[in-house]
């Protein structure tokens, strides 16, 4: 299962699969796993990826 979270520091998306904490990649923050950051999930690698890239295209449109 993978899961798809966002940061709660600069909201950006990471995908991650069993982790107790994740570490966001644009800020640099390290952040425990909680449920309130689980913005997606998937079964596959590949699914993940589409929905992020999904979830950043509606980020992008609600901006403008």
């Amino acid at each position: 299962m993978y899961l798809i979270v966002h940061c709660p520091r600069c909201g950006s998306y990471r995908l991650i699969k069993g982790q107790r904490t994740f570490k966001c990649f644009s800020c640099g923050n390290t952040t425990t796993l909680k449920a309130d950051y689980v913005v997606a999930t998937a079964s596959s690698a590949d699914e993940a990826r589409r929905k992020i890239v999904e979830l950043k295209t509606s980020k992008a449109a609600r901006r403008e």
